[in-house]
Order: structure tokens, then C-alpha cells, then sequence
């Protein structure tokens, strides 16, 4: 038997990038090199950005705010590696403190836009956490699921997903298988900032209410390309 489960997620930014503004733009890779790939780019209005231990921050929001992507840029170029060896709750928790002391600000923002898909086969690391029996024709017990004689086992358990980030929002799968006048002075301007993702660096879309992370990956370039997926049009 083979199990699947379909999780999508389709959102526009709070604030879009304008394709023309995308040109391609320097992107250091791992290893040192670089290479040009099309980079977004917005002055983004009211956005928080913040540094924690070697990394720059920036979380962009989704429509009203309730959905984010958390990009995670390291210092230095080959700071990629030693970061995801420290991820965890800790972690996580240092750099929403960061967020919550940061400021508002007007910020130029680079980034590239991008295409990552994978697959993965869960069957090891599910039994690696005790759920064995499952694939195991002798004991597998899913009566719960199916009402098929004894004998019936997970065959294979495959997740596939995949993210698109380009000027208008982002596109994430996992298939598992008011006017108002003022009479006062105006505000005066937010500060600027420059946040730039041009190195290998982690993102996270989550929901900022429940501090849910619902997808998390990793934007290297490893491999030399002539032009990186172009934006999707939705």
C-alpha cells in the first residue's frame, strides 16, 4: 500500500517585488565562486530586519501578515554549513528576540527568486523513530487505515516538495505522495536599511501567530546554471 498526503500553500506578497526591477546580479557561492542570477529587488516599507550570532535577518510578509518567509543570510559566505549544524529551538527562539527588540524600517531589498524541488523517501527515518512495523509484512498493523485482510504493509512512503519564490508571492507543495485624512504633522520617515541575499542562506515560511514553521530550505546555486527558473506567472 502507498500512503499519500498533499499539502499546498499559494501566497502573494505583502509587498511585491516589481519585476522590472529583476536583473541579474552577483551571488557568491560556497565555494567561492560567483555567478549571476535574476535577483528581485524592492524598497520594502515597514519591514523588520535584524542581525543575531553571524547572521542578517529579514522576515517578509505574506498578504495580511499572518504567513512570513524568515530569510536567514550568514555573514560570511561559508557560514551556510556551521548554521544549519546549530539549528534548533534555540536557535529559532534567538532570532525571533532579535525581531521582537527590531525596528520598523524602509529597507532595499535584494533577493533571488527560485525554484527547489526534492524527493525524499521516508521509510528510513520513520523507522529510525519507531515506526517500523508499519513497512514490516509480519507485524504491520493498519486496520485503522484499511480494512484489508492482515498482511497489508506500507510499501513506500515518498514525500516530494517543492517552493517557488519569484516577484509576486511564493507557490510551496508537499505531496507525500480605509482612507483616512490626518490633521497632525506627518510621521517622520523610517530609517533605511539594505538587506541583501546574495550569498547561500536558509529561509522559513511560517505562521507567525502559532510559530509554525510549515517549510524550510536552503538557496546555494550550487550547480552552474545558464538562468535560473524564470518567475512563474499565476
Amino acid at each position: 500500500m502507498t500512503v499519500t498526503g498533499i499539502f499546498c500553500m499559494q501566497a502573494d506578497w505583502s509587498q511585491a517585488f516589481d519585476i522590472a526591477n529583476t536583473k541579474p546580479r552577483p551571488f557568491l557561492r560556497e565555494d567561492e565562486s560567483s555567478i549571476l542570477v535574476p535577483t528581485m529587488y524592492c524598497i520594502s516599507e515597514g519591514i523588520r530586519v535584524a542581525a543575531a550570532d553571524g547572521v542578517d535577518l529579514a522576515s517578509l510578509s505574506y498578504g495580511n501578515g499572518g504567513l512570513a518567509m524568515l530569510v536567514v543570510v550568514p555573514k560570511r559566505g561559508d557560514g551556510l554549513r556551521a548554521l544549519e549544524g546549530s539549528l534548533g529551538r534555540q536557535t529559532w527562539n534567538e532570532w525571533r528576540v532579535a525581531f521582537a527588540r527590531a525596528s520598523r524600517v524602509r529597507a532595499h531589498v535584494y533577493m533571488p527568486r527560485f525554484r527547489i524541488e526534492q524527493e525524499l523517501s521516508l521509510r528510513e527515518p520513520l523507522s529510525a523513530m519507531g515506526a517500523s512495523d508499519h513497512f514490516d509484512k509480519e507485524r504491520a498493523d493498519l486496520r485503522w487505515v484499511t480494512a484489508e485482510q492482515p498482511g497489508v504493509r506500507v510499501d513506500s512512503l515518498v514525500q516530494h516538495a517543492g517552493i517557488i519564490a519569484d516577484e509576486k508571492g511564493t507557490e510551496a507543495w508537499s505531496v507525500t505522495h480605509g482612507d483616512f485624512v490626518s490633521m497632525g504633522a506627518p510621521p517622520p520617515p523610517l530609517p533605511m536599511r539594505v538587506f541583501r541575499a546574495d550569498r547561500p542562506f536558509l529561509f522559513f515560511v511560517y505562521e507567525a501567530q502559532r510559530d509554525t514553521i510549515l517549510f524550510m530550505g536552503r538557496v546555494t546555486f550550487a550547480k552552474a546554471a545558464a538562468e535560473p527558473p524564470p518567475a512563474v506567472k499565476k
